[in-house]
């Protein structure tokens, strides 16, 4: 799976070798595309640091175009994201979807834990790589155990929100994927203004008692 898709939008000016990488990613992968038009694509993160690297070469210009211009649409199936302006936006979507699920994220947050009696604990930061939105459950769920030092805590016992430093009422809710995806974006966001995301457990009902478990 890529791990990262990078947006780019081709122009047929384009100065070889870097029209001529292109051609050559749509040569290797069959891709319906016409050269001559501009299109938007998607790069993995190594095929983009190889596009980046490259720099105008006028020789080979005029050759490489004529090659691309001898078949004008090139049919067949791809793994990376190239397509028609319409289909592009699916495709992006859904590697996007797929990069955010599979790549190992970096993330700093504050934890909040409410008590089902309204009591609150102090608030904790954390520091983490997470890849997966049950890898980043899990993780909380280990962080409740141990700040509540209740080993009967289960997952059903609370529901998991984020919300920024400033921003009022519930949060939004982390559950699924879906959810993981908006938190990502949000936290990328936050990143880049230096602001803190917040992620809060409310405990909805009282946990087990230890001793109970202890004495059956």
């Amino acid at each position: 799976l890529v791990k990262q898709a990078y947006p780019h939008s081709y122009e047929p000016t384009w100065a070889a070798p870097k029209f001529e990488y292109i051609h050559k990613l749509v040569m290797e992968y069959n891709y319906r595309i016409n050269l001559k038009r501009q299109f938007k694509f998607s790069l993995c993160e190594r095929c983009n640091n190889i596009s980046n690297k490259l720099s105008p070469d006028k020789k080979s210009t005029n050759t490489t175009r004529k090659k691309a211009d001898d078949k004008e649409t090139i049919e067949s199936s791809s793994p990376i994201s190239v397509a028609s302006e319409d289909e592009n936006n699916k495709n992006a979507s859904e590697s996007e979807t797929s990069s955010n699920e599979e790549s190992e994220f970096a993330l700093g947050y504050k934890l909040f834990i409410k008590l089902s009696d309204g009591t609150s604990l102090l608030a904790k930061w954390f520091e983490e790589l997470v890849t997966t939105i049950d890898e980043f459950l899990s993780s909380i769920h280990n962080k409740v155990i141990s700040l509540t030092k209740n080993t009967n805590t289960l997952p059903n016992d609370y529901r998991v929100t984020f919300k920024t430093q400033r921003e009022a009422g519930a949060g939004t809710q982390l559950a699924d994927a879906q959810d993981f995806i908006k938190f990502k974006a949000e936290y990328s966001k936050l990143a880049a203004r230096k602001s803190a995301i917040r992620i809060y457990v409310t405990v909805t009902q009282p946990f087990a008692s230890q001793n109970k478990q202890k004495k059956n």
